[in-house]
């Protein structure tokens, strides 16, 4: 009996060790933004905004700024910048026609916390950045763009700890009402993992069928495909333990980023917030008002060309967005750039379509990873093998957000687009009309042509009767043979500076400097590993290649 008391104590001591772990993670995250940023240079401040948790505009200090702050802060800023670019581009207008403003507006998706964003925005800004290739993609020697980054919290152990601490019932409580409902919080948690074994080990299932259908697609071959199964069996049983937890404790921690995704563009925040709306929706209006009036007065009317890219959930914000961006005769949205897309195909058909249809000088461009690459990656870059593999929308799709319908799944998986639009897509380079009967029970084999030179990507085909205005939408896929990266591998490769500059040259490679998009990945300093060793199912042999 005093051996199961004191089990019972160590087992209540451990809990809360865990316990005042996460509460540390708490309070640390509320104390505000690390202390770096306060002494950055102030090259940065026009170019970005930090979003706090609840969608309000943060300082570098940590401190939120309500509406009227935020607008003080833009016009000393952003919009100055914005104000002297303008002003260089009046001084090259030639008989009353001027070049245009050309502004990217980058959000960034999940799993980034403050850190990762900052510093992937110095890399692309940095023209000196010493780990990034090329070298200040961004900086205005490299890109007629003047770009502006929205850098949001959606840190996954940051979220985590908001679900068991801090939101409840929508909201943002004290801690005297979420601490004593914690325990019963991480008890319907665990509970949860538990209940959802059977459903986890079947996605499991599914996921390495999509893997071997993904290598087949890609021309890696049946023994290539069955090697890298034999290769992983060995974890399978981790996975089985690891599965449950991951969509017992990330499904919440996946809604609490959804949460602050949205709460970026809500239209009324609690009454209790610094600001009546999110600070992103704020930006946007702000934005199209100062350059309406900036861009008209003064001499010849600047036209203005805005592109939006948006990686992973940062595609959330942007459909959100697009309903609300009021465009003026000379002010245009020319392109909205979609990098492994995690909003949902439905919010495709019904925010973003409707939108082009109605801007028809907008294009949609959509990079996705293909089928192998999405169903093998490892987490963080192969270091936590022992979590189900898979890219964060293939996660998304089986653990966090089961869906009910296709439409309901991830815009970013090629499967996913294959099956919805199975009876809109090209099949074997013909028309795919009437959606013969065989379409419903397989996707069609969609069709493929080699995009810009150089690039790791392949387009593909989009029939006449597809639900998209003619000629806006182009879908894009990598195309990337095992063990050469020529192409993004994993989710956030999309963000590094070389695989973004391949998506920006099919975008528009007169934005960029000449010699960018005339590269090679393997060109670029450092150097991408472009072995002439021959390769067996990705991995080098001592063998030569003749050519």
């Amino acid at each position: 009996m005093v051996r199961d008391t004191g089990i019972v104590v160590m087992r209540t001591r451990w809990c809360s060790y865990v316990l005042l772990l996460l509460l540390a993670f708490d309070v640390a995250g509320c104390s505000g933004l690390p202390s770096r940023y306060q002494s950055e240079d102030e090259k940065y401040l026009p170019h970005y905004l930090f979003v706090d948790r609840d969608g309000h505009a943060k300082r570098t200090d940590g401190s939120g700024m309500h509406k009227l702050a935020l607008q003080d802060h833009l016009d000393k800023h952003f919009f100055k910048g914005l104000d002297d670019r303008v002003q260089v581009l009046r001084s090259q207008c030639q008989a009353d026609r001027c070049p245009a403003l050309q502004l990217l507006v980058y959000i960034h998706g999940g799993m980034n916390g403050y850190n990762a964003a900052f510093d992937r925005m110095q890399r692309l800004l940095h023209h000196d950045a010493p780990d990034a290739t090329p070298k200040g993609l961004l900086n205005s020697r490299n890109t007629s763009y003047y770009p502006f980054f929205i850098n949001w919290n959606s840190e996954p152990i940051d979220s985590m700890v908001d679900d068991l601490f801090n939101i409840r019932f929508g909201e943002r409580q004290s801690l005297a009402v979420t601490v004593p409902t914690m325990p019963f919080v991480l008890l319907g948690r665990l509970a949860g993992s538990v209940g959802s074994v059977p459903v986890s080990l079947a996605a499991m299932g599914s996921n390495i069928q999509e893997s071997f259908a993904g290598a087949i697609e890609q021309g890696d071959g049946v023994g290539c495909a069955l090697a890298d199964a034999i290769v992983y069996a060995p974890v399978f049983p981790l996975y089985a333990v690891t599965a449950p937890l991951l969509e017992g404790f990330g499904t919440p921690a996946w809604s609490t980023m959804k949460r602050r995704a949205e709460l970026a563009v809500e239209s009324r925040l609690p009454s209790e917030s610094k600001s009546s709306e999110g600070a992103v929706r704020t930006v946007f209006d702000a934005m199209i008002r100062h350059l309406k009036v900036k861009t008209q007065g003064g001499g010849p009317i600047i036209p203005v060309e805005i592109t939006l890219v948006g990686h992973s959930m940062g595609t959330m914000i942007l459909n959100r967005l697009l309903p609300l961006i009021d465009t003026a005769q000379h002010i245009a949205v020319k392109h909205i750039v979609y990098m492994a897309a995690a909003a949902p195909i439905d919010e495709l058909d019904q925010m973003v379509v409707p939108f082009l249809r109605s801007h028809r000088e907008t294009t949609l461009w959509m990079f996705n990873l293909n089928r192998r690459d999405e169903a093998r990656e490892v987490a963080l870059g192969g270091t936590i093998f022992f979590m189900p593999r898979g890219t964060l929308l293939a996660w998304i799709d089986t653990f966090f957000e089961p869906s009910m319908t296709v439409g309901q799944m991830t815009q970013g998986r090629m499967e996913n687009m294959n099956t919805f639009y199975r009876c809109d897509l090209t099949a074997n380079g013909g028309e795919a009309l009437g959606c013969p009967p065989e379409a419903t029970s397989k996707p069609l084999a969609l069709s493929a042509r080699r995009a810009v030179p150089f690039s790791g990507f392949v387009e593909r085909q989009i029939t006449s009767t597809a639900p998209f205005p003619p000629g806006q939408v182009r879908l894009f896929e990598t195309s990337r043979e095992l063990g050469h990266n020529n192409a993004p591998e994993s989710h956030g490769d999309f963000s590094q500076s070389r695989y973004m500059g391949q998506v920006l040259c099919q975008v528009d490679a007169t934005a960029l400097e000449q010699t960018i998009c005339e590269k090679r990945l393997r060109d670029f300093d450092p150097p991408l590993r472009e072995e002439r060793n021959v390769r067996a199912c990705g991995v080098l042999t001592p063998f030569r290649r003749f050519n």
